[in-house]
């Protein structure tokens, strides 16, 4: 028989008597005594609260999640262990709902569960503002609607309105700054209309470089309240190709009626920046003759003989109406062509008067 280890025994008497005095949540005295052991003091709980062991590794104390059987509450930050390297839930177990009243910062991407089939906010939930340096839609179409059953639709290389002829670029107080565009093209039975505000006007970006229409796709009718101005020569008429001094065009013209003094301009033109050849000419009709005469003259500056003014008409008792002169003239650069009246008379007549360039 062997010998008795006495110590030994009372080992495994204290191991045996460890005792759970009590073990209760809420605002109870949780207690746990080991008999013949050093004493661990649990310490007063609180309500719901789930325990944790502080820092001393002594004591259990509240943590910062309690539990009240419908949600687990945090009153601290929750924190992964690892940078990057945890999730949320999973492919099979996914949360319902997260709501947030803060900023959701992502260092990553926000992706869809499956491609095309969910929605950013709802119909009666929208984002109130979405700040972002890229919108693009990968397949399919862009659709940008504002409400309405009219809206805008982009594809891969179209921007349209869903219905024809109902939304506009623009308003007449909100208007975009420029517009830069290869083509301008409007539908079939459609105007185009060109509104430019008073004392505005139309060009070109560039001088004498752009032209309006071409040769296979020509315009077929311009009206002009105004003049033609022209630094160079037309080359086509009627389809008749000219030679010379190329097509006539009327820069100047007026006419005048029940007149009973002279006129110092009927009609008047300044020459451009080149010499010009004109025809001039005019016509005085008389309504009532009582003495005198009346004389229609152009006055201008020739090419080299300097002022010039001849009389293309005249109004006399003793001469009958006969139409007017037409005379050829060689008007120098940047001076002035202009119809008169002039004389001594005591009548009541009517005048026409044109300037006709051809060079």
């Amino acid at each position: 028989m062997g010998r008795f280890d006495g110590s030994k025994f009372a080992e495994n008497k204290r191991r045996r008597e460890f005792l759970l005095i009590g073990l209760a949540g809420g605002a109870g005295l949780i207690a746990l005594a080991a008999l013949g052991t050093t004493k661990k003091e649990i310490g007063n709980g609180t309500l719901n609260k789930i325990p944790k062991w502080t820092p001393n590794a002594q004591t259990l104390g509240n943590s910062a999640f309690s539990d009240d059987g419908v949600s687990i509450i945090s009153s601290e930050s929750i924190v992964p262990s690892v940078n990057g390297g945890l999730a949320i839930g999973n492919q099979t177990m996914k949360w319902g709902t997260i709501w947030l009243n803060g900023v959701l910062n992502i260092g990553g991407d926000i992706s869809p569960a499956t491609n095309t089939s969910q929605n950013c906010g709802t119909a009666t939930n929208n984002w109130a503002t979405v700040f972002t340096q890229n919108l693009r839609a990968s397949a399919g179409t862009f659709n940008f609607n504002i409400g309405g059953t009219n809206y805008l639709q982009l594809d891969s290389s179209q921007l349209y309105s869903t219905t024809d002829l109902q939304l506009s670029i623009g308003t007449a107080t909100h208007r975009f700054a420029n517009v830069f565009t290869p083509r301008i093209q409007v539908g079939a039975s459609k105007d185009l209309e060109l509104t430019v505000p008073s004392g505005n006007i139309v060009f070109p970006t560039n001088d004498t470089v752009n032209d309006f229409g071409n040769s296979t796709h020509r315009f077929r009718d311009l009206y002009l309240n105004r003049n033609l101005i022209m630094d160079n020569i037309i080359s086509k008429y009627n389809g008749i190709t000219t030679a010379g001094f190329g097509v006539p065009i009327i820069v100047a013209e007026g006419d005048s009626i029940g007149n009973t003094g002279t006129i110092t301009s009927v009609c008047a033109y300044t020459v451009g920046a080149s010499n010009g050849v004109f025809k001039v000419g005019g016509d005085i009709d008389v309504t009532a003759f009582t003495s005198g005469a009346i004389n229609l003259q152009v006055t201008y500056t020739d090419w080299n003989s300097g002022a010039q003014t001849i009389t293309i008409d005249i109004s006399a008792l003793a001469v009958a109406d006969t139409p007017g002169n037409e005379v050829t003239i060689m008007a120098k650069a940047s001076t002035s062509i202009t119809i008169k009246t002039t004389g001594t008379f005591t009548a009541t007549y009517n005048v026409a008067a044109t300037i006709v360039q051809y060079k």
